[in-house]
């Protein structure tokens, strides 16, 4: 909970009625709400969901690095990397994301291998 000094608190309130907000009501809703959620999976999901579509435009298989990338870049914080490689997990099972393994594009092997996806 912020704490603010008293006068402070005082001067809003009496700015609050002056333009007709009934504080009191205002502050009942904001305690009903609850804490925000970090990265909901709606956010996540659009991020991902854009993100392919924007990768795909010239490409047919899209490196999950750059899949990821610009999902996080479209989120701009909001949601973390696992959420971002669990939603590509989910649009995987659904097959709306499709590994195709070894592409002629991937990377050489000396490297971890990631999964590339096709749309």
């Amino acid at each position: 909970k912020i704490l603010f000094p008293q006068p402070v608190k005082a001067e809003w309130r009496a700015r609050a009625r002056d333009y007709g907000i009934k504080v009191d009501r205002v502050a009942s809703i904001a305690g009903s709400r609850g804490v925000p959620t970090f990265g909901t999976m709606q956010a996540v999901a659009e991020a991902v969901r854009l993100s392919a579509a924007h990768n795909s435009e010239r490409e047919a298989v899209i490196d999950r690095r750059a899949l990821e990338a610009t999902a996080l870049q479209h989120l701009m914080g909001a949601a973390g990397l696992d959420q971002v490689r669990a939603e590509s997990l989910r649009h995987e099972q659904a097959a709306e994301l499709i590994e195709v393994g070894n592409a002629v594009n991937a990377p050489p092997k000396a490297h971890t291998p990631l999964p590339r996806w096709s749309r």
